[in-house]
């Protein structure tokens, strides 16, 4: 599991990468806050009783959550994203070749490659239990679930 460190260094590199633009339909820097939400949803869900018993890699899924949307910074033309351009699976493959540089420090060799798979697969079907849980998170941060 990371430790608090960890997931505040992860946090900052997101930070720099979602700061200083506006998001159509999300405001300032909303890309950023919708990782740290989905993030915050992954660790609750993880406390889940009804997720006792899964084999959950905790990390790859902690590291998805907050890299799942990586690719999308470059989608930002001067100071501005439109998600709602091109194709939802081109940024989730742009993040999940991105998202190494960033998290090798961070991960052993297999689960950055185990990230890497959830974060390209997270707008299709899932093909691991952590891409799964990170689709249910990603859903709750984008359609505003502030009570979970």
């Amino acid at each position: 599991m990371l430790d608090q460190r960890e997931v505040e260094e992860l946090k900052a590199l997101i930070r720099e990468e979602f700061s200083d633009y506006y998001e159509l339909a999300g405001g300032k820097n909303y890309r950023y806050h919708h990782l740290v939400r989905t993030h915050r949803y992954v660790k609750r869900m993880m406390r889940r009783e009804e997720l006792e018993g899964l084999e959950i890699d905790e990390e790859v899924l902690e590291v998805s959550a907050l890299f799942h949307d990586l690719g999308r910074k470059e989608d930002i033309e001067e100071g501005f994203l439109n998600p709602m351009e091109g194709e939802n699976s081109e940024h989730a493959e742009r993040g999940a070749e991105m998202g190494s540089d960033y998290i090798d420090d961070f991960l052993e060799d297999d689960k950055v490659r185990r990230v890497e798979k959830v974060i390209s697969n997270h707008h299709r079907e899932a093909e691991t239990v952590e891409g799964e849980r990170l689709q249910d998170c990603d859903a709750l941060s984008n359609f505003g679930v502030n009570n979970l």
